[in-house]
């Protein structure tokens, strides 16, 4: 089973990469533990914050002069162990501030999580790559997700992205968003696995212009859809019990965008209003 890791940069090294940073190559002495498959998430310390870099997922591990051989170099951080990405994935870095969350990080080990000192963390608790636990690893991905440019875009601070990404929930049930392992309902903490039961019921063409990506892409376009929230999770307070069938809808982004855009959310129906009038 794949497993995912927190790996700690200091910010020298962070300081001592090109810029932009590209997370094709990642080299440490801990790295003796993955395995290929494992995702590696990668954490630095910036102004007593804790930010999210990226992640590798890993697909290649090399010896020092292996990866020396690899990237035609012999100027490379001096380890053992040397990690790269398969071809095509996404290498891009971020500097996410993840301070908010940091209480919310779970280990798979006996010492599971990070202790706060007045809510920041002490870079002493990350000198050593841990496991983390497959929440854990969903959160992040979700806040990762969430700051990629494949999100809606908004005009004002307080509209929130409403993507969810894919995986298995059983249909005809309701799932809690909330605290602990059923996540807080915000613009990065959602039950991403509601995806895929609201698709399986109401296809991929958008609700609102009727619009599918696989009639007009091909296999390229298969299978893609934003997924809009009719109870904006950014106005929900404590818990609500999400129904993918009742709450979500299939959209396409130009029309999440439109649902979204100004200081009042638009009904579906109000949207599609808009577009009968302009036809």
């Amino acid at each position: 089973m794949d497993k995912d890791y927190l790996s700690y940069w200091t910010p020298k090294t962070v300081e001592q990469q090109p810029k932009p940073i590209v997370l094709d190559h990642a080299a440490s002495e801990q790295y003796y533990r993955l395995e290929r498959g494992d995702t590696v998430w990668i954490v630095t310390m910036k102004e007593k914050k804790l930010r999210l870099l990226g992640k590798i997922r890993v697909d290649a591990i090399l010896s020092q002069k292996e990866a020396e051989r690899r990237l035609g170099t012999d100027d490379l951080w001096e380890a053992s162990y040397h990690i790269f990405p398969a071809a095509g994935d996404d290498t891009r870095s971020s500097d996410l501030n993840i301070s908010d969350y940091a209480e919310r990080l779970r280990f798979a080990s006996v010492n599971d999580r990070l202790i706060l000192n007045e809510g920041q963390v002490n870079p002493q608790q990350l000198q050593s790559m841990r496991q983390l636990t497959p929440e854990t690893a969903i959160l992040l991905r979700t806040i990762l997700a969430d700051s990629s440019d494949y999100r809606p875009v908004h005009n004002n601070s307080d509209n929130t992205p409403v993507d969810i990404f894919p995986d298995e929930l059983e249909p005809g049930l309701s799932y809690v968003e909330g605290a602990k392992k059923r996540v807080l309902v915000n613009a990065y903490e959602r039950d991403s696995r509601a995806r895929l039961v609201c698709l399986n019921h109401y296809g991929y063409n958008c609700v609102v212009c009727d619009f599918n990506f696989e009639s007009i892409y091909g296999e390229r376009g298969k299978e893609y859809i934003h997924v809009h929230h009719l109870n904006p999770l950014a106005l929900t307070n404590g818990q609500y019990e999400l129904d993918p069938v009742k709450d979500l809808r299939p959209v396409c982004p130009n029309c999440h965008s439109m649902l979204h855009r100004g200081k009042q959310l638009l009904s579906i129906q109000q949207l599609k209003g808009i577009l009968i009038k302009k036809k």
